[in-house]
């Protein structure tokens, strides 16, 4: 039976982070360590910690802080035939880690997985657009991967040598999103096969549109972040456009039924921070036309 080694970067949470040991306490299927990578005060989570620690398989460690930076960190103290990088607010149901290792096992040839990601209300926030099981590739990867659903094989985590450390939250740059994405492409276009199963759910609350929770310039951030992953990795002009129609399309809607929520703001903010990156890359390319970002 495979190992899987849960990689969590952790900042100025408590109660959550007791949500998800909670969760894991129930897993039908212990083969797993939790790598809790701390990037809080020192002593900051002993208290909390220590409640677990005889009941889990528990390695503690400190990084800087840096989301992607945290989990690389992780992943070099990992152990564990498979990897996953679980939020610190995330609650595993009880099946879901001894379904990830069933179908790995059915399906040998995959070296990663993903999923479904559900809010506590229910509510599909990843996937709900993507309703068979399929293949992974470059047209689909946004629609199906996010961090918290991704489970891979160890060896192609460090292969392509984690995340990037320049995007996502903390990361000391201007590109605030999108690390999932770009680690997921990253595995496929090195060949190694990825599986979108609906059927595999996490849940995960959507911060970014509760209410008193928004921050405009995490949307700004968050936009630039995925414009940078799409420049990154050259997607042409007809799939920038069709995913910027996308999220206008998505405002107006939302305008004309009068939702002036949270969430609403965020895409507006999101489109924007599409359009900063465009410029900021443009004036960067022109200032240095042979750097490739």
């Amino acid at each position: 039976m495979k190992k899987i080694s849960l990689i969590t970067a952790t900042l100025g949470r408590k109660a959550e982070l007791v949500y998800l040991l909670e969760s894991l306490l129930i897993q039908t299927s212990q083969d797993f360590e939790l790598v809790i990578v701390d990037q809080n005060p020192p002593g900051f989570l002993d208290e909390t910690l220590s409640a677990y620690t005889s009941k889990l398989d528990i390695a503690h460690i400190r990084s800087e802080r840096g989301l992607s930076k945290a989990r690389n960190v992780g992943l070099a103290q990992a152990t564990g035939d498979l990897v996953a990088f679980p939020d610190d607010d995330c609650f595993y149901e009880p099946e879901l880690l001894a379904k990830c290792l069933q179908i790995f096992e059915e399906n040998p040839e995959i070296a990663g997985l993903t999923g479904v990601v559900r809010d506590p209300e229910q509510v599909l926030s990843l996937g709900w657009r993507e309703k068979e099981a399929g293949l992974v590739n470059k047209h689909n990867v946004c629609r199906r991967s996010n961090s918290n659903i991704i489970f891979c094989t160890r060896k192609a985590a460090l292969a392509i040598n984690g995340f990037d450390e320049k995007m996502g939250v903390g990361a000391q740059t201007r590109w605030g999103a999108a690390e999932d994405n770009d680690f997921v492409l990253r595995l496929v276009e090195r060949s190694y096969p990825v599986l979108y199963d609906p059927s595999l759910i996490i849940d995960h609350p959507c911060i970014p549109t509760i209410p008193g929770k928004f921050s405009p310039a995490k949307g700004f951030a968050y936009g630039r972040g995925y414009q940078h992953f799409l420049l990154k990795h050259r997607y042409d002009l007809g799939y920038n456009l069709f995913t910027a129609l996308r999220t206008i399309a998505g405002s107006v809607r939302a305008l004309l039924s009068g939702d002036f929520s949270a969430g609403l703001l965020l895409q507006i903010c999101f489109l924007f921070g599409r359009i900063q990156e465009l410029g900021l890359a443009f004036g960067e390319s022109c200032q240095h036309p042979k750097n490739v970002s």
